[in-house]
C-alpha cells in the first residue's frame, strides 16, 4: 500500500536525523556533519511533501474520514494546514547559513520532528474515531 511505504520511507528519515542530532558533536565534524543533516532535512521535506500531496488528494483517507464524518471536516482541515506549517518550517531549517549554530539548528529539527510526529498521531487518532464511529453505526 502507498501509504505503508511513505510511512516507512518518513520514518527512515526521522530516525536518520534524530540519531544524527542525538550523536555527541564532533567539532572535527561539524561543518560535515551540518551538512549531512541539511541533506537529511531535505530528503525528509521532499519525501513529506510527496506524502501530504497524497494524503490530500481526492482519494485519500481525508476523504475517506470527511465522507464517514462529516463533522470531523473542520479537523481534516486543520490537519491540511498543518502541512503547509511543517513544511515551511523545514524549509527555514534547510535555509540555515554557516552562521546559524548547530544547536539551534537540532533545537529547531527537534522541534519540527515534535511536531511532526503530534501531527501524525492527531491524523491516527482521528482515523480511529472515524472508523469506530462508523463501524457503531452500523450497529
Amino acid at each position: 500500500d502507498e501509504m505503508l511505504q511513505q510511512h516507512a520511507v518518513l520514518k527512515a528519515d526521522v530516525d536518520r536525523i534524530n540519531l544524527m542530532i542525538s550523536s555527541p558533536p564532533d567539532t572535527r565534524a561539524e561543518a560535515r556533519g551540518r551538512e549531512l543533516l541539511l541533506e537529511s532535512v531535505a530528503s525528509l521535506a521532499a519525501d513529506l511533501e510527496k506524502h501530504f500531496n497524497y494524503e490530500e488528494q481526492g482519494g485519500s483517507y481525508l476523504k475517506v474520514v470527511t465522507d464517514a464524518r462529516p463533522t470531523l471536516s473542520p479537523k481534516v482541515e486543520a490537519l491540511r494546514d498543518e502541512h503547509a506549517d511543517i513544511l515551511r518550517r523545514l524549509e527555514a531549517v534547510m535555509r540555515s547559513d554557516d552562521h546559524v549554530p548547530l544547536a539551534d539548528i537540532e533545537r529547531d529539527l527537534t522541534t519540527v520532528l515534535d511536531m511532526l510526529r503530534r501531527h501524525e498521531a492527531a491524523e491516527t487518532s482521528m482515523v480511529v474515531e472515524a472508523v469506530n464511529t462508523d463501524i457503531g453505526a452500523a450497529d
